[in-house]
């Protein structure tokens, strides 16, 4: 039962370090998954031709513009810091457990697919590549999963940040290329 307010959207503060310990279980595993799709996918388009694009994320192409100055501080903030908090508040937290709702316990995984496919598509103008969509649903559908495991709003936060904090590492050349794309 939902009790309302930021404990009902599963923002509690309580226990942080079971919800670190799950962050960092589910993103172990996340994270090699999406980078396995995206080297699938671009080994697909190699074979038929099309060179992918490694910077397929317009705010990480304007990243590289502005690299470091201030407007490139200011986007990097707010892709790991704001970004999350507001996108799993609202994905999670609002559309995620509302249709859990109105759909019932039993609808659980085709509600948070459902949500996921939802996540991938609203970023559909920020990635130039369609195949980044395939990554962004596995993300959010992992997102979804943790919220449900943990019934923690913090555990999908956490790991949005940290996908969007390893992609601007990448996109910067400090590790690999990027993650989504």
């Amino acid at each position: 039962s939902v009790d309302g307010g930021l404990r009902g959207l599963g923002l509690r503060f309580d226990e942080m370090g079971m919800v670190l310990w799950k962050t960092a279980k589910v993103t172990v595993l996340l994270i090699p998954a999406i980078l396995l799709i995206q080297m699938v996918v671009h080994l697909v388009l190699e074979r038929m031709g099309q060179a992918p694009d490694q910077l397929a994320h317009e705010l990480l192409q304007m990243m590289r513009e502005f690299d470091g100055n201030a407007a490139w501080w200011v986007l990097g903030i707010s892709a790991v810091l704001i970004a999350p908090v507001v996108e799993e508040v609202l994905y999670r937290g609002l559309i995620q457990t509302t249709l859990l709702q109105a759909f019932g316990e039993a609808n659980r995984w085709p509600v948070v697919a459902g949500v996921s496919v939802l996540f991938a598509l609203v970023h559909l103008g920020n990635v130039d590549q369609w195949y980044a969509l395939l990554s962004l649903f596995v993300l959010g559908f992992g997102m979804g999963y943790a919220y449900e495991k943990t019934g923690r709003l913090w555990v999908p936060i956490l790991i949005h940040a940290g996908f969007n904090l390893l992609n601007l590492l990448m996109a910067h050349g400090l590790v690999g290329s990027e993650v989504a794309g």
